[in-house]
């Protein structure tokens, strides 16, 4: 798999607007349940960033 990089901050951005849409009255069910999984989608992008980020930080640590 290729590496891709991300905005960090637009991602944690978007993945906000997903959590307002979630907790609005005015979302219907079929639709939340299609935010749910760009929600969680969003979530495992972020957690595989920060993962990356956090092995880049101890090799240059590690290093020094």
């Amino acid at each position: 798999m290729a590496k891709t990089t991300i905005d960090y901050a637009k991602t944690v951005a978007e993945l906000e607007g997903v959590l307002e849409k979630l907790q609005s009255t005015e979302t219907s069910l079929d639709d939340a349940l299609v935010l749910h999984t760009k929600g969680k989608e969003l979530v495992a992008v972020l957690e595989e960033y920060l993962k990356n980020a956090d092995i880049v930080i101890k090799k240059q640590v590690a290093g020094k």
